[in-house]
């Protein structure tokens, strides 16, 4: 893979407001230490995608409906939008998915 880290940003939109425990706004996840041609290394990388999005997305502390359905549309925006770049960068290489 040429680079190293792929980044995820939220999706500002989805927010309605920014609440005091407001997650950030991006995460990187790394990926020169992954072999991407193999199943367990595309498996540890799904995993760093999933916990980077979720840091990105969940806000810790609200349980409200607007914030979990909000949190939940920019977790699987960030997650899709990961697998894009994945795949945009490693050509062939599929990404495991859940």
């Amino acid at each position: 893979m040429n680079k190293s880290v792929l980044a995820l940003a939220a999706m500002a939109s989805a927010v309605v407001s920014a609440p005091a425990f407001a997650a950030p706004a991006s995460a990187t996840v790394r990926t020169a230490d992954l072999n991407l041609a193999s199943p367990a290394g595309r498996e540890v990388l799904a995993r760093r995608i999933s916990f980077a999005a979720k840091r990105v997305c969940i806000v810790e502390g609200d349980r409200s409906l607007v914030a979990m359905i909000n949190g939940n549309k920019c977790y699987d925006s960030a997650v899709s939008s990961a697998h894009s770049q994945v795949a945009s960068l490693a050509g062939s290489i599929v990404v495991a998915s859940r």
